[in-house]
């Protein structure tokens, strides 16, 4: 995947950190960026367009040329700026004598616009390379975080121009959010515009629209995801000029891609943001670091196969509606192994071996639930007839005390009879 990078405006000139974090997120995915040295404002449609529509369509298509002499379609990290070309693209390609009047103008300055080039916002580019692709480059996902999404307006309309998702009811960036292992909420003004547009002539009313949005999501959420420059400036730089501050976090979605790659936060320039966004950071840092000692104990890959697997749950002997057996192996994506521990619900295991010879990972949780049960190590926490058949072994040499009333009502001979010093010995050093 090679698209031609569209900066914008904003991006470059005021958000920086969210092109650096554009610029690393896309690159581990796989994404190569080129950039465009003579690209310019798209241009805006709130301010450029209604004094002089011509104007907007000459700037709109020599940016649309740029790329097409490069033989690259557009990827945009602005929302504005994606619904700008795609829609200055769709009126030039539907309407011809449009398009001679721009290309008369473009040909002044030695280029031409074909219409042989696409525009595609980030999400869009991500939602085509697949969920389960992304999915599968998580190494840390954000378990416990509750996200509202903030879709924007121009990501989805005018739809008939931009031909993604539902314009009213949207799901992709929640389906995005949620593969980061993220829960998003729904909330009464989810579609509710931010108001950046209105700040240019109604500053007061662009606030209220803003804290609308906002004072609902501090009820139900950690945080807002936005996938907009504009948007994300409307919803954490404004946040300062209100008197009840509501203070509520905000990510451009592809920071939060970013913890979840495994890029350290310091290098996405989350400092940066007006309201501090460090107490969730930390908190996500902590089910990393959680992680990160469960790696070393077991396969985070086949951990999260598992977890989406679940398939042999059904299986299960004993698993029923109080008892999931793969909800102990999700618990410890979530970075809960002291929780895992202290329930012992692994101890539940029979060790079947069913779930073995059904999982297509040649392993079952019954391997899983093994190792747990090696990590136990307060006795507390070890169910006490097992510490008792653990205490037979070495007091007596095998897990059931030695009965000879049986024995000798079929007149067997004595059973073996081994050293218990060297038993003893064998396994001080391990107990």
């Amino acid at each position: 995947m090679k698209f031609a990078l569209f900066l914008g405006c904003l991006i470059p000139f005021r958000l920086p950190s969210l092109e650096i974090t554009a610029r690393k997120v896309l690159n581990r995915l796989g994404v190569e960026l080129e950039d465009v040295p003579d690209f310019s404002c798209c241009p805006n449609t709130i301010a450029v367009e209604p004094v002089n529509d011509y104007y907007w369509y000459f700037l709109a298509a020599r940016n649309l040329a740029l790329a097409e002499m490069r033989g690259l379609d557009i990827l945009c990290l602005c929302s504005g700026c994606s619904e700008s070309l795609k829609r200055a693209n769709f009126e030039l390609k539907k309407n011809h004598a449009l398009g001679e009047r721009v290309n008369s103008k473009l040909s002044e300055i030695g280029l031409k616009y074909n219409g042989n080039v696409e525009v595609k916002h980030f999400v869009e580019v991500l939602i085509e390379m697949g969920l389960d692709t992304i999915r599968e480059k998580i190494i840390y996902p954000l378990h416990g975080l509750k996200a509202a999404c903030h879709y924007g307006c121009h990501l989805l309309r005018p739809s008939e121009v931009i031909l993604f998702d539902n314009p009213l009811k949207p799901v992709s960036l929640d389906r995005l959010v949620q593969i980061l292992g993220a829960e998003t909420v729904d909330y009464e003004n989810k579609m509710l515009c931010c108001g950046s547009g209105l700040s240019l002539v109604k500053s007061d009313e662009a606030l209220l629209l803003s804290k609308r949005k906002l004072d609902e999501v501090k009820n139900k959420a950690d945080c807002l995801v936005v996938v907009c420059p504009s948007c994300f400036q409307q919803y954490d730089s404004v946040q300062k000029l209100m008197k009840e501050k509501p203070d509520v976090p905000v990510f451009y979605y592809l920071e939060l891609l970013g913890l979840a790659l495994g890029i350290e936060p310091e290098s996405l320039g989350l400092s940066t943001h007006k309201i501090s966004v460090s107490n969730l950071v930390n908190r996500i840092n902590e089910r990393i670091e959680a992680l990160k000692g469960l790696s070393e104990i077991f396969d985070l890959t086949v951990l999260k196969n598992c977890a989406r697997c679940g398939a042999c749950s059904s299986d299960c002997p004993v698993a029923d509606e109080n008892f999931n057996p793969h909800q102990i192996v999700k618990m410890l994506l979530e970075g809960k192994m002291r929780e895992v521990l202290d329930a012992g619900e692994f101890w539940r295991c029979t060790e079947c071996y069913t779930c073995h010879e059904l999982c297509p990972q040649n392993m079952g949780l019954i391997e899983i639930f093994s190792k747990l049960k090696s990590l136990v190590s307060e006795k507390e926490l070890i169910p006490e007839d097992i510490r008792s058949q653990v205490a037979n072994v070495l007091n007596n040499g095998f897990a059931i005390p030695p009965s000879q009333a049986l024995r000798k009502r079929f007149d067997l001979p004595e059973p073996p009879k081994p050293n218990l010093e060297k038993i003893k010995k064998l396994v001080k050093s391990d107990v």
